[in-house]
């Protein structure tokens, strides 16, 4: 009985759990150093000119391969280094308008619209990526 509550609760807590994962953790490493007695000194990669300052992260990409990058950030008197593989972004841009409008089209009209390449449905077109219905 104890087992099949256990196994409830888990099932239960799985879907919250879940939603903690991040997609980006299986394309990085993070290590904090925090043990006592280790020192650093941040001052010559600040004035480095390939390195990037953002909300106290100091980011470069690596020397080894530009596919990786290097995030450094102070937490607490200890050093977070994080090395990333960054994931690629699209950025699609499209128009798009709109009418409305009575349409009287013929069927000579018709076979003379498909003859210029344009796909006909019922009242809709479709040419390459135009669309009008």
């Amino acid at each position: 009985m104890k087992r099949a509550i256990v196994l409830a609760l888990l099932l239960l807590v799985a879907p919250l759990v879940s939603a903690c994962y991040n997609p980006m953790d299986s394309l990085a490493v993070e290590v904090y150093l925090n043990k006592p007695g280790i020192s650093y000194n941040l001052a010559p990669l600040k004035n480095a000119e390939n390195v990037i300052i953002d909300n106290g992260n100091l980011v470069y990409r690596s020397h080894y391969d530009e596919r990786v990058g290097v995030v450094l950030k102070e937490v607490n008197s200890s050093l977070r280094v994080r090395i990333q593989i960054p994931a690629k972004s699209f950025k699609f841009t499209y128009a798009h308008a709109s009418f409305k409008t009575p349409l009287l089209i013929s069927n000579e009209s018709l076979e003379r619209i498909m003859a210029l390449g344009w796909k006909v449905e019922k009242y809709s077109f479709r040419k390459g990526s135009l669309y009008i219905q």
